[in-house]
This record gives structure tokens, sequence and C-alpha cells, in this order.
């Protein structure tokens, strides 16, 4: 399968927009790449997470960490194929955002699910790795060996040195330019006076408008009123 024209077809990748938009970190991205229109097609699903875990299949993967609440069913997916091919009891724990960022896991039975195993941490898109950096704290809390990072698709600097890791694998690029809020400001994308789209699939826009009503950018939404604040 060619996941790249995948995401493309399913409206997943924006690119060029000529729009910025605010990622789980806070940062101002250039673009965009969401994989929910990707999780109704269980069958194309299936075969990207497959794809996703097959080169950690000898490496005795006991737990898949990852993030609510679009990696769920990757996660939950990738974790399936792992048992039926391993026949290891590997466990599926995803992390819950915390506020006022970052990620945490907040459920009962979750750390114990986790704590000591041989973990692969898993994510649909990987941007500036900040949700890798917090499920790596997690790990690290729950004395975990980590043994890799999967991600559908990955930004531009993003490789096995940067996330520090055994092994990377990504399945698809989506390189865009990540700026801070003051150099945005000073001769970034808000500088240029490029709006903030502001749909909840795509990003934190809506937040962002909400934290800042004073400043002077345009907002725009792309998939209509329905998706916006």
């Amino acid at each position: 399968m060619d996941v790249q024209r995948e995401l493309v077809d399913k409206g997943c990748l924006f690119l060029n927009t000529g729009n910025q938009f605010i990622g789980n970190s806070g940062m101002h991205l250039t673009g965009y790449c969401n994989v929910d229109p990707l999780l109704p097609h269980i069958r194309r699903l299936q075969e990207i997470t497959w794809m996703m875990v097959e080169p950690f299949a000898d490496e005795g993967v006991e737990a898949v960490l990852h993030a609510a609440v679009g990696a769920i069913p990757l996660g939950t997916l990738a974790t399936e194929q792992l048992i039926d091919t391993t026949g290891i009891d590997v466990t599926s724990v995803f992390a819950d955002k915390k506020e006022p960022e970052g990620q945490e896991l907040s459920r009962n039975g979750f750390f114990e699910a986790l704590v000591g195993r041989r973990v692969l941490i898993l994510d649909g898109m990987v941007n500036t790795q900040f949700t890798y950096q917090q499920l790596l704290g997690i790990a690290m809390e729950a004395d975990c060996e980590v043994v890799g990072m999967t991600a559908i698709a990955a930004n531009l600097g993003v490789n096995q040195k940067s996330l520090g890791v055994p092994k990377f694998r990504k399945l698809s690029k989506a390189y865009y330019e990540a700026w801070d809020k003051e150099d945005c400001l000073r001769n970034g994308p808000c500088a240029k006076g490029m709006p903030i789209v502001v749909d909840k699939p795509l990003g934190h826009g809506y937040a962002y408008r909400k934290k800042h009503p004073n400043q002077d950018i345009k907002y725009v939404n792309l998939l209509g009123d329905s998706a916006a604040s």
C-alpha cells in the first residue's frame, strides 16, 4: 500500500494551504496531518497497523503505548496483530490528555498493565515530538524498556536519533514548518498574516483563539462551521 497516497486520498494531509495550525505542543504549524478520516476504514487500517508493527514482531513487545483519542484504534489493532503473531499477551495502554497540556495515565489499571514491560510507542503523526516525549516519560515512570517508536507519518527531522530509540518506523512523510509563538509573531506565519485554522479536528486553533482574543490575526474553517468551536 502507498500510505502517502492513502493519506492524500482520504483527506488527512493539509499541506500548502496558506494557513497555519496549532499543534498539541502549542507550536504554530504550516501544515497538518489528521489521521481521523482513515479510522472508519478498518480493512485499510488493519493493513496500515500491520505495516507499523511488523518490524517489531521479533522484539518481544509486551505493551503498546499510545495517546487518546485518535491513536486508540491504531493501538488496539496493532496490539491484536502482535498477539496473533507472537503469542505474547500484549497489553494496549493509552494515555489521556491532561490540562493544560500533555498526557497522563488517569484510568484504573492502566499503569499496572504497563509497568516493567517491553514497550512499543505508537502514534498517528509525529510533529514536534511533544506527544512522544510525554509517552516516553510515562514509560520511564513505569520502569519500561522502550523497544521503539512507530507512526503513520512524521515531520522533517523526526528520526531514530532525534527520538533516542533503538528503532523507528514511519510509513509516510508530512513535512512542514513548526514555530513557537514568539518566533511566529516576529517573522513566522503570524507575522505574515497567515490565518489560523480553528476546526476542532485540525489541531488547537479554536483554543488558541479563546486564549488570545485580542491578537490581530484571521481565523479560518477548512471543514465547515460544524467542525469549529
